[in-house]
C-alpha cells in the first residue's frame, strides 16, 4: 500500500498547490484502482476478521487517508511533514497487525 501511495505522489517530494495544472486522468485512474484494491481486500478481510477488528482496520485506513492529506498540505514545514509521514507509516503498519490480532478462530 505504501508503494501505491509513493507511486501516486503522496509520499514523494511535496509540490506547491499552484504547481498542478489541469486534470490528471492517469492519477485519477490510479486512485480508482487503489480504491478498488482496498475495497477488495476489505471484502476478503470481512471473511477472516471479526467485525470489531474490521472496524479498527477501517479506522486505521481512514487515519492513513487523513495523514496523507495533511502531509500533502504541509508544504514548507519539514518537521510537520516528517511527523505526518511517521503517522502515515504507523497507520499502514497497524493494518496487518490488527488483521492478525482479530482473526476469526
Amino acid at each position: 500500500m505504501l508503494f501505491v501511495l509513493m507511486f501516486w505522489g503522496v509520499l514523494g517530494t511535496p509540490r506547491p498547490p499552484e504547481a498542478s495544472s489541469g486534470p490528471r486522468p492517469r492519477r485519477e485512474a490510479l486512485g480508482f484502482a487503489a480504491m478498488a484494491a482496498v475495497l477488495g481486500l476489505l471484502y476478503v478481510l470481512s471473511r477472516q476478521v471479526s467485525f470489531e477488528g474490521l472496524a479498527w482496520i477501517e479506522l486505521a485506513l481512514l487515519g492513513m487517508a487523513l495523514f496523507a492529506w495533511l502531509r500533502r498540505k504541509a508544504v514548507g514545514r519539514p518537521a510537520l511533514h516528517f511527523i505526518l509521514g511517521l503517522a502515515l507509516w504507523a497507520c499502514a503498519v497497524a493494518v496487518p497487525w490488527l488483521a492478525d490480532l482479530n482473526r476469526l478462530p
